[in-house]
C-alpha cells in the first residue's frame, strides 16, 4: 500500500525525527535505562507539549484527530530510536480501551490527563499459562459492597513499574476460557506491588531472569544478564560471574566478569569456547574478564555497577 503523507501528518513526522535527533541518540537512552527510572520524564512531557499523546485520539474526546495513521507515524519513529519511554502502553492500548469501550464520564475524566502526559498506564491482561488466548483469564473479580476485589496474577505487565493506574482483566462470571463473563477494571498503585524483577514461565513453574535495569539490548534484542551468568556458573572452574552492558558505536555489547577457583588453568579463550554452543550470537560475550574477586557487599551480593565503572574508565 502505497500511502501519502498530508501536510498535517508530514509535520508531524517531522517534528517527531527532529525531537528525536536533539535528545534521544544512544548514550542519551543509555543513561536513561541504566538511570532508577528506567525512562525520562521530561522527555515524556516534551511528548504531550508536541502534542504527541493527544494526536490518535478522536477531536470529540479533546484529542488532535490523527487516528490509526497518526499512530503509525509516531511509533514508526519511535522504533528507529528505540524510546522506552510508555508511550504504546499509555496512549495506545490504554487510551485507546478508554476512547473506545469507556463510559462518557470515564472518557472525561481520564482520557485528558493522558493526552496532556499527566498519567501513565498499563494494561495487565496476560497470565503465565493464558497462551495469548485474551477468553483465558483466571484473575476473579468479587464484588464488596460498591467495590471490586481482584485475585489473581498477571504476566509481562509492560510499563507497570511507572504506572499511575492499571487496567486490569478479570472474571466476574463464567470460568477460565468462557468467551463472555472477562471485565475491565481501573486499578491504582495501592492495587499492585511492582519488585522491579524480569521473570518468564516455563510451564507452570516462574523463573526470576534478571532486574529491569540490568538488562542489556544488543542490535534490538533484550538480554539477560542471569541466562549468561548460569552458563557460566556452570564452568566446574568458576566460583561466580556477572554481566554488564558496555556502550559501543551506538549499541551495546555483553562484557561477563568471572571469579575462578583458586590455581584453575581455564583462561578467557577456554570459557569463550565453553559459552559459545550454548548460546545465541546476540548473548554471547564480547569479552570475558577474569577477577581475582568480585566486588561484593558484606552480604555477598555482587557490585555491578562497579564492574560497568571499571569498563568505563577503562
Amino acid at each position: 500500500m502505497d500511502i501519502q503523507w498530508t501536510e498535517e501528518q508530514e509535520l508531524l513526522r517531522s517534528s517527531v525525527q527532529r525531537l528525536l535527533r536533539d535528545r534521544y541518540d544512544f548514550d542519551a537512552r543509555r543513561k536513561l535505562v541504566a538511570s532508577d527510572e528506567g525512562w525520562s520524564r521530561s522527555h515524556w512531557n516534551s511528548f504531550a507539549e508536541l502534542g504527541l499523546c493527544a494526536a490518535p485520539f478522536q477531536e470529540s474526546t479533546g484529542g488532535l484527530g490523527g487516528g490509526p495513521l497518526a499512530t503509525m507515524i509516531v511509533m514508526q519513529e519511535f522504533g528507529r530510536n528505540l524510546v522506552v519511554e510508555p508511550y504504546f502502553e499509555t496512549v495506545v492500548l490504554a487510551g485507546g480501551l478508554i476512547e473506545d469501550i469507556g463510559s462518557p464520564e470515564q472518557r472525561q475524566t481520564l482520557l485528558p490527563k493522558i493526552m496532556e502526559g499527566e498519567a501513565i498506564w498499563a494494561l495487565a491482561w496476560a497470565e503465565g499459562r493464558s497462551r495469548y488466548d485474551f477468553n483465558n483469564v483466571t484473575t476473579t473479580a468479587r464484588r464488596d459492597g460498591d467495590n471490586f476485589v481482584l485475585s489473581g496474577t498477571k504476566a509481562a505487565v509492560i510499563g507497570a513499574p511507572w504506572a499511575d493506574k492499571l487496567i486490569v482483566s478479570a472474571r466476574t462470571s463464567g470460568s477460565p476460557r468462557d468467551r463472555f463473563g472477562v471485565s475491565l477494571f481501573v486499578v491504582d498503585p495501592q492495587g499492585w506491588f511492582n519488585t522491579g524483577d524480569l521473570a518468564r514461565f516455563d510451564g507452570d513453574c516462574l523463573h526470576i531472569v534478571g532486574r529491569t535495569k540490568e538488562m542489556v539490548i544488543r542490535s534490538g534484542f533484550n538480554v539477560y544478564p542471569a541466562e549468561i551468568e548460569a552458563v557460566l556458573n556452570s564452568h566446574r572452574d568458576v566460583v561466580q560471574s556477572a554481566v554488564v552492558g558496555r556502550t559501543v558505536n551506538g549499541n551495546e555489547e555483553v562484557v561477563a566478569f568471572v571469579q575462578l577457583l583458586q590455581g584453575a588453568p581455564t583462561g578467557p579463550s577456554d570459557l569463550m569456547a565453553f559459552v559459545t554452543p550454548q548460546l545465541t550470537s546476540y548473548k554471547r560475550p564480547s569479552e570475558i574478564i577474569v577477577l581475582d574477586a568480585l566486588p561484593a557487599t558484606s552480604t555477598g551480593k555482587i557490585l555491578k555497577h562497579k564492574l560497568a565503572e571499571s569498563l568505563q574508565s577503562a
